[in-house]
């Protein structure tokens, strides 16, 4: 790890320039009073949380245009109060309010000094929502010809078009860029100074684009699975995430092989899995009981629940029941949950597509990166998670937060986690950030999606010193993974994509 410096700047003021807006802000992270307007939150089981709104620019180039609200919720520290952590569960779409209202967040040696508080990004839930027409929300699988290629492209232009027409300007100001102009509006409201910031997922992009407009205003980052904004090619993104189901699915395979409560114990389950594949492919593999027909992407689904060890034994049933052409599949078998929007606040695909530009052009190149994939990654071939870059073709939005390699200056704390068997945020992204940062880098030998606030002793004893003290792991610092594997009950914050 690069030998890194802290920047404290307790009280200085400095001027920033917004490289998304083109627009020049006053930033100081010296301690004033709040100017929040906290009340108890309204509804059920939410004793003991406070909510309240604060008003940021619509865009942050016009600060004395249109405002939008932007939703807070909080739960105050149980002992003496040092200061205040805001959080985001990732996503795009995830809710930090509910995140908050909904539980514990912070474990209880941080909870006691810190209050925490979480926001929801722009367009999202208690903020200014982006609304769509319910009816206008896709809900198609990836394209099997030329034909379902174009009518998804049409599909996802109908659904932008409708998302711009119930919201408004907003729909067109929501990259990541001015959610991290409202991270620092809430910095200041707080009225703390320096600011502590817990991102899972998604909300480390949050955290890490924050440090690179604001490093002086940065007391402590704790970034849990990690996105890598510096991926700029499609099949590079593509690969990485199903590369990790691959190595899970090999995992889960030889634990199955040699496991009696597996039902496919002594057989050669990747043999096995490739025959049902290729079943699936050529459209001749059907739910046993049902009839209902099975396709590649239905069986891609079933094969994702190798990234969760605690479901080996029903996905090992599952699979012997479509091999053996009898009994029954569990329920949800065939359909990967990685968060999909069910309501009219669908501010997913508006927040990607306007962080991401991966594209893919035509059903020809979709079909030579799936090819390519089938090569690189024999086994699963595929993951659900390459379906989000399927869902900005014919979204009509600019990309206005294009991806790049970080450029923080100043070496403001921050602290990486990573899960080895993340299924989402890989660990390679993770790995690429620290390589970009010079940040302390703590891993997770084990499965889920994020940790801190799980079952490890380990990681979450590692944030707690960090938060409270600054102190940074030991560079190559990891972290095992308590008990058996298949035993293991991963950990994922929340039920988004990122």
């Amino acid at each position: 790890m690069a030998t890194r410096k802290r920047w404290l700047v307790a009280a200085a003021a400095a001027t920033v320039a917004v490289a998304a807006t083109g627009v020049t802000v006053t930033a100081t992270a010296a301690e004033t009073e709040s100017s929040i307007d906290w009340k108890p939150c309204t509804g059920e089981d939410v004793e003991g949380v406070d909510c309240a709104t604060i008003e940021v620019p619509l865009q942050y180039a016009e600060p004395d245009g249109p405002t939008i609200e932007i939703g807070l919720a909080k739960r105050s520290a149980t002992g003496d109060k040092q200061g205040t952590v805001l959080m985001d569960p990732g996503g795009p779409g995830g809710s930090g309010v509910d995140t908050v209202k909904s539980g514990k967040v912070l474990t209880d040696k941080v909870a006691e000094s810190y209050d925490i508080v979480g926001f929801d990004p722009r367009g999202i839930n208690t903020s200014t929502q982006v609304q769509c027409e319910a009816d206008s929300i896709p809900n198609t699988q990836p394209p099997a010809s030329e034909e379902e290629f174009a009518a998804m492209k049409k599909a996802h232009k109908a659904f932008s078009d409708s998302c711009r027409e119930s919201t408004g300007e907003l729909h067109d100001h929501l990259d990541n860029l001015h959610t991290v102009e409202d991270i620092e509006q809430i910095r200041q409201a707080l009225g703390e100074g320096e600011l502590n910031f817990l991102g899972y997922s998604y909300g480390t992009l949050m955290g890490q684009q924050y440090a690179e407009a604001y490093p002086q205003n940065v007391r402590s980052l704790v970034l849990d699975g990690n996105m890598d904004h510096s991926i700029t090619s499609t099949y590079e993104f593509m690969a990485t995430e199903t590369k990790a189901v691959e190595d899970n699915f090999t995992a889960f395979a030889q634990w199955c092989e040699g496991d009696d409560s597996c039902a496919l114990a002594g057989e050669d389950v990747l043999d096995i899995y490739g025959e049902l594949r290729e079943l699936a492919r050529d459209g001749k593999l059907a739910d046993p009981a049902t009839g209902v027909k099975i396709n590649f992407y239905d069986l891609a689904a079933m094969a994702f629940d190798s990234s969760f060890p605690d479901r080996w034994e029903e996905l090992g049933s599952n699979l012997a029941a479509l091999d053996s052409d009898e009994g029954e599949l569990s329920d949800g078998a065939t359909t990967a949950d990685i968060g999909v929007a069910e309501l009219e606040n669908a501010p997913v695909t508006s927040i990607f597509c306007q962080d991401w530009d991966l594209p893919i052009e035509s059903y020809d190149q979709f079909k030579s990166y799936e090819k390519k994939l089938a090569e690189d990654y024999p086994n699963v071939q595929w993951t659900p998670y390459n379906s989000m870059l399927l869902d900005c073709v014919g979204y009509d939005t600019v990309t206005t937060n294009p991806q790049r390699p970080l450029d923080i200056e100043g070496d403001p704390s921050m602290l990486l986690i990573g899960n080895t068997h993340d299924f989402a945020t890989v660990y390679p992204w993770s790995e690429s950030v620290q390589e970009q940062t010079g940040a302390s880098l703590l891993t997770y030998d084990g499965y889920g999606h994020t940790i801190y606030g799980g079952a490890s002793d380990c990681i979450n004893s590692a944030v707690e010193d960090y938060i409270l003290t600054l102190k940074e792991p030991k560079e190559g610092a990891t972290c095992e993974a308590p008990g058996d594997t298949v035993d293991q009950e991963p950990f994922v914050v929340k039920p988004q994509p990122y």
